[in-house]
């Protein structure tokens, strides 16, 4: 009976140890209507929406681990197609700037086709360059991802004019991509950029190369110099695609199969054979040794119970979520957690429209995120650690003041033009995870394209000194208050929005403090004195 009692619990113990708990991200102001991919910029999770962001007008929000924040962005039509058409495809990185792609004329107002960047404070247009669509003469093209390699700017998508699915910008003009000799230019509708192993990989259909007519179905590589070219399963299109460190994993619209490619050898492995899917995929990852792919596709032969989200362990399919009822459009590791990205009705218990699942791991992950990327001189920039499971922190900021801290949270100052890298060691007191960023802060001289913030705003605390409670009066509506101590820690941060506000001072510890107030327009300091 005993041995039948522990052969029971025991079974109950690899059940709760195998089994997948998939959490709604916080709710905030995670209201979208529909939630799409997903990109991590500045160490926060970027989703986009291909509707406005539930009572806002806007289309893009952040997930900083713990909280959701929305990025203004009311987007207008483009001109050549119909009021509804208008959406973010996906967000990248160029310069310290967040880029937002997709379909639009207009973005919180600023005039940009299709593509814009977001400062921090307010978006800016490229140029005026229109991406036209190939196939419908007069209708926008659709830019369907961006991401920067090696200083340029490139975007892919299903445009033919001026250039044919793939473009560079060098922070002065457009180009096509390609080399004088070799392979050439290449053209075709780009689905999806990735910058992997100092290469630029490039997936997308009907790719070719017009100058060799030469055709590469699935998968072309950038060095910067040359193209290398992978030809693919069965001629195979890759609508999108990863890589891990040997293998491609790829899904086709043309032959609706998802498939392996040894990225040495080019064997191929058939995960889905052909037509066997209702609808599309729209989304893949490898997490802990298993491949999730999700999208629009019903149950198929392998997995009778895989509604729209699906993994493959090497040998079978498994459903990730029972009684799932909600598309999968975006799936992305962040901070070693899956992050899965739909409509929002994912089960009955899992109403959101981000949810993710939680890494077994326990080991410490290192990240950060800073509250500005691009600056002036003698801005100030706070970094926060955002990771997990660490108990010790030492940062290096080299160029900056100051130099290095050991605390979870430290603001910088940068006095020089420059991009500046930020190294961030974190331990739970064994083991140690090292997060090296460059350019995680920019600092220009021209303020051309960038909100100023040193407009300096009146600042005064009342009583000060102090040790019950102070009163804060500025001059404008203050959006953030941060508190910092004599050696740089932050102590608290608020969001009054208003010109007057109270800090409760009970219980701190003697000494100066920097009460620093931000407006959408200026900000200000004043010195206070806790006795």
């Amino acid at each position: 009976m005993k041995n039948l009692l522990f052969i029971f619990l025991g079974f109950i113990l690899s059940a709760q140890l195998n089994a997948q708990t998939w959490m709604p991200a916080d709710t905030g102001l995670q209201s979208f209507l529909a939630a799409g991919k997903m990109e991590e910029f500045n160490g926060e999770l970027y989703v986009t929406s291909s509707t406005p962001w539930g009572d806002f007008p806007y289309y893009i929000g952040k997930w900083n681990g713990s909280s959701w924040a929305t990025i203004p962005g009311e987007l207008k039509p483009t001109s050549a197609t119909s009021s509804s058409n208008h959406f973010v495809n996906r967000v990248g990185s160029y310069n310290g700037y967040l880029v937002a792609v997709g379909r639009f004329d207009s973005i919180d107002n600023v005039a940009c086709h299709n593509i814009a960047l977001w400062d921090g404070q307010q978006w800016t247009a490229v140029d005026t360059t229109r991406f036209v669509e190939a196939y419908l003469p007069g209708y926008e093209g659709q830019i369907l991802d961006a991401v920067e390699y090696n200083g340029d700017l490139y975007i892919g998508g299903s445009f033919m004019f001026p250039f044919s699915g793939l473009a560079k910008w060098n922070g002065i003009s457009w180009s096509e991509v390609g080399a004088t000799s070799g392979l050439g230019v290449l053209n075709g509708q780009v689905n999806q950029l990735e910058v992997i192993d100092g290469k630029l990989y490039v997936f997308g259909s009907n790719l070719v190369f017009p100058a060799t007519a030469s055709n590469v179905p699935s998968i072309a590589i950038w060095d910067g110099a040359d193209w290398e070219s992978v030809e693919a399963c069965s001629s195979m299109d890759a609508m999108i695609g990863e890589k891990d460190s040997v293998t491609y994993y790829c899904y086709s619209t043309d032959y609706e199969e998802l498939y392996l490619q040894d990225s040495a050898s080019g064997a191929c492995t058939t995960i889905i054979p052909s037509y066997q899917l209702s609808s599309l995929i729209g989304a893949l990852a490898k997490y802990e040794n298993e491949y999730y792919f999700g999208g629009w596709f019903d149950p198929f032969t392998g997995c009778s119970g895989c509604h729209y989200f699906a993994k493959w362990n090497g040998t079978s399919f498994n459903q990730v979520l029972p009684n799932n009822t909600g598309a999968v459009e975006g799936l992305k590791i962040y901070n070693g957690d899956l992050y899965a990205s739909g409509d929002g009705s994912f089960t009955p218990t899992l109403l959101s429209n981000v949810i993710y699942l939680t890494s077994s791991s326990s080991v410490p992950l290192s990240n950060f995120y800073a509250d500005r990327v691009r600056n002036v001189p003698g801005d100030s920039v706070l970094f926060e650690y955002n990771g997990k499971n660490a108990v010790s922190y030492e940062w290096s900021f080299p160029g900056g003041s100051p130099s290095s801290s050991t605390g979870s949270s430290q603001r910088v100052m940068y006095n020089s033009p420059g991009e500046y890298t930020v190294k961030l060691i974190v331990s739970d007191g064994v083991t140690y995870d090292t997060l090296i960023r460059p350019s995680a802060v920019v600092i220009v001289n021209s303020m051309t394209g960038f909100h100023q913030l040193q407009i300096q705003m009146e600042t005064s605390l009342s009583p000060n000194p102090a040790n019950g409670i102070t009163k804060v009066h500025c001059a404008d509506v203050i959006t953030t208050c941060e508190v910092m101590t004599a050696d740089g820690r932050r102590v608290l941060s608020l969001k009054p929005y208003s010109k007057q506000f109270s800090i409760d001072l009970q219980g701190w510890s003697k000494g100066v403090y920097s009460v620093m107030c931000y407006s959408d327009q200026s900000s200000g300091v004043a010195k206070l004195v806790v006795d």
